[in-house]
């Protein structure tokens, strides 16, 4: 025997429905007393009812059976039988809820996986709704005017507009996390994700709406969208940009006819140049170094006559740069691992040119030295940028 047991409580009166009995029971909700039975047989009709939805406003009690529904006057008790005009098939209730403000009735209908919304004024149905499989329960906002319906055997959830009874679909983005992988110059790199990515939807002639990642926004049935992504900073571009879901042959516009999901890959420039760092600081450094001799051989000069106070100065200030370095590298401790392991290539290429540079002025090469120390902080520039990037 099927026993479904639901309390409601209107004033401290509690109203359970017993569908194996038939009947409603009222109780006294101060002291727990049964104050009657109400039989839900009506006009020769049993209805064993499954389900009560209650309007405080009009002080009327719906009750629904496996295929009926009928209503219970609060002040007096009674029961009056509604006979759903045109309902000319076999349908399977569960539950019935109603909008306490518009008194529309809405029952979700398992058999034929649709939802009746119900003027129980005339006993009229006011709309049929196409939901997914086996709708079984009916909530409602009232302030909203919004019904939620879940479908028992597709797993979903389905929103009903009650102001136009249409169901409201929508839309998920959700950026994903798998890497994408670049092959420069023969080195394999694996390039997260970015999330810093904003996003846009619209509809035709309308307003850009902003979406979250993994945030759904909702649409009418048949809503077509266009939808776009944006660097939240704009000195960081994306360089890769791609989504897959609802409508694969057009990856920015959407037709939305249910809820769906599109999942979307974006690099952006700051995560590729991170792992390309090492890299760029080697080939800085060479530029350099090649720099420094071409221009040191096209601009030979003779010794000039404070050569010596030339070189200590150059010895100085390479000294003097290598020592700020090595103290950053010692205070790196904010870094990642991997990231704490590309500073210190980037500082080996740093401190290299300076080091050369002192040497070379040690013996007597000033003009070579100076050259190189310049070119040297020019590479010096260069690496505390891709330090700086490692940061956003």
């Amino acid at each position: 025997m099927f026993y479904c047991y639901f309390l409601f409580a209107v004033y401290l009166i509690v109203y359970v429905a017993n569908p194996s009995t038939n009947n409603i029971t009222v109780i006294d909700g101060t002291n727990n007393k049964i104050l009657s039975n109400i039989s839900a047989s009506v006009d020769g009709i049993d209805i064993h009812p499954f389900d009560i939805a209650i309007n405080p406003i009009l002080n009327t009690v719906y009750i629904v059976g496996p295929s009926d529904l009928a209503k219970i006057d609060l002040i007096t008790n009674k029961i009056k039988y509604l006979n759903i005009k045109g309902l000319d098939y076999d349908p399977l209730f569960f539950t019935v809820s109603v909008n306490p403000f518009t008194n529309i009735v809405y029952i979700p209908d398992a058999n034929n996986n649709i939802v009746h919304a119900i003027n129980p004024n005339n006993v009229t149905i006011n709309s049929i709704i196409t939901v997914d499989d086996g709708p079984v329960f009916a909530v409602i906002d009232p302030n909203t005017n919004i019904i939620y319906i879940s479908n028992t055997r597709s797993n979903t959830i389905t929103k009903i507009d009650g102001n136009s009874n249409e169901v409201i679909f929508g839309i998920r983005f959700d950026i994903t996390d798998n890497p994408t992988n670049y092959n420069i110059l023969g080195i394999n790199l694996d390039v997260n994700a970015s999330k810093n990515v904003n996003m846009y939807c619209k509809e035709k002639n309308g307003d850009k709406q902003f979406i979250r990642d993994n945030e759904y926004i909702q649409y009418k049935n048949g809503t077509t969208i266009n939808c776009s992504a944006d660097p939240k900073n704009t000195f960081i571009p994306l360089i890769s940009a791609s989504w897959s879901g609802l409508d694969k042959d057009s990856p920015v516009n959407f037709n939305i006819d249910r809820y769906g999901t599109n999942s979307g890959s974006f690099v952006d420039l700051g995560n590729l140049l991170q792992k390309l760092s090492p890299l760029i600081s080697f080939i800085a450094l060479g530029t350099v170094i090649v720099f420094s001799i071409i221009h040191s051989i096209i601009h030979r000069s003779n010794k000039s006559s404070n050569e010596e106070l030339e070189k200590l100065d150059i010895i100085a200030i390479d000294a003097a740069v290598i020592a700020g370095v090595l103290i950053f590298l010692s205070l790196s401790d904010g870094f990642e691992v991997f990231e704490q392991t590309q500073i210190t290539i980037i500082t080996v290429n740093i401190v290299f040119p300076f080091a050369i540079s002192a040497v070379i002025a040690i013996r007597n090469h000033e003009h070579f030295a100076m050259t190189l120390m310049i070119a040297g902080f020019l590479n010096l520039m260069i690496s505390v940028l891709l330090i700086a990037l490692m940061r956003l």
